[in-house]
Order: C-alpha cells, then structure tokens, then sequence
C-alpha cells in the first residue's frame, strides 16, 4: 500500500517531473517562500524517501503508457535530430543529441562517485622526483588499479 503523500509533496513531485527533474526549482515552485539553500536540501531530502522515489516510478511509468515514449523512441528521436542538426550545420544542436544518447545509453553520466582504497598523501609538493616514482611504482603493482562504476580500468 502506498503512503499518502501531503500536498507539498505532491506539488513536489509534480513540479520535478514537469521542470526536467530540478529538484530545487521544483522545491522552490512548491514551496514558494523557502530559500534556495533551503529548496537545495529539502528537495534532496524528499527526492531520497522511499514514498516519494516510488510514486515518481509510478508516475513516469503512466507517462509512458500514455506518450508510448521509451528508450527506442527516444533514440530514434535522438539520432534523428542529430542527424537533421548536423545537415543544418547546427553544431551545438548535433552536440546536445549525442550527449542525451550517451547518457541514456549509460556510456556518460553526470555524477560519479569515486571511492578510494588505502591512503592518500595531499602533499605531493613535499615529495621528491624519487619518492614520487617509488610511490607510483608501488601502486602500478595493485590491482585492480582504478574502478569506477564496477569496472576496472587498468594501466
């Protein structure tokens, strides 16, 4: 079952899906008087509750129905318009669509969480050409070397 959300809620959703997913604008259009500090966190606040992330899958899922939007449509659109773009010579355009596909694509994304094993020394400055190559020695010989998002990126 799921929980009754309270109207600023709801504006907050409806506001969120309607303005391209900005969650402070959003905020700021639901809660008319909050400060923008205010809207950046209490949007991050709501965007992370268990009732509000699952009545926006709801929600987008309806939107789909409705639009027969999804992922082929979108790239077909996508290539489409990039194409039409680069015929016009509308370079930022053509640029615009190939981002949009790689982020839907997953090959880009906006935010990536980098988390880093061991320890690490801030004060490079202080190190000499010799105890800088002894340290890279030591870490070309771990593995995996770097990993982002599951995968490993090796030397």
């Amino acid at each position: 079952m799921s929980e009754i959300l309270t109207p600023l809620q709801d504006r907050f959703i409806n506001e969120l899906m309607r303005n391209g997913y900005n969650g402070t604008r959003a905020y700021l259009v639901a809660s008319p008087r909050a400060s923008e500090t205010t809207a950046a966190r209490e949007s991050h606040r709501l965007q992370n509750l268990p009732k509000i992330t699952q009545e926006i899958t709801k929600r987008t899922a309806s939107l789909r129905e409705r639009t027969t939007i999804d992922t082929d449509w979108l790239v077909t659109n996508y290539v489409n318009t990039f194409k039409s773009a680069s015929q016009d010579s509308d370079w930022s355009g053509a640029r615009q669509c190939l981002d949009s596909l790689a982020k839907l694509t997953g090959l880009m994304v906006d935010r990536r969480e980098t988390t880093v094993t061991g320890t690490v020394d801030h004060r490079l400055a202080a190190y000499t050409d010799d105890q800088l190559m002894s340290v890279l020695e030591e870490i070309s010989t771990r593995e995996p070397m770097l990993e982002i998002e599951g995968r490993v990126l090796e030397n």
